[in-house]
């Protein structure tokens, strides 16, 4: 777990670099040290996604959504909202590769866990109408 704080510190630097790749390589190796971290898992996953590395998104939130949910403030677990945007993504994700019904499935999880998500609510009645 320490040395995942030093590669998280990386990431951070790299970000503030520019270089998103190389901080998408160094919240990897923090994330595998630091496992049930969800704040870390949902950092690598909203990085992931903005780089377009499914593999890496799906891993990172994927985990989030195994995560039991635990007060504000913890570094274990996760908030309602995290597993909710996490749930989200995924959902998405299934239905970008055509899988309506497992993303209906996520999108719904991801509506009930964060009922304000406004995305996922929309991606839901688009889901409904076929």
């Amino acid at each position: 777990k320490q040395l995942s704080a030093v590669h998280r510190q990386r990431a951070r630097l790299e970000l503030a670099a520019g270089d998103k790749v190389a901080a998408l390589g160094a919240l990897t190796r923090a994330f595998e040290g630091d496992p049930q971290n969800g704040a870390l898992a949902m950092e690598l996953g909203v990085l992931a996604v903005e780089l377009d590395e499914v593999e890496v998104l799906s891993r990172a939130f994927r985990a989030v959504t195994l995560m039991k949910v635990s007060p504000a403030g913890s570094a274990e677990g996760t908030s309602l909202a995290a597993r909710g945007l996490a749930y989200y993504h995924l959902g998405r994700i299934a239905f970008a590769q055509g899988d309506k019904r497992k993303a209906r499935m996520l999108i719904e999880k991801a509506a009930a866990d964060d009922p304000g998500h406004e995305a996922a609510r929309a991606l839901l009645e688009q889901l409904k109408l076929g």
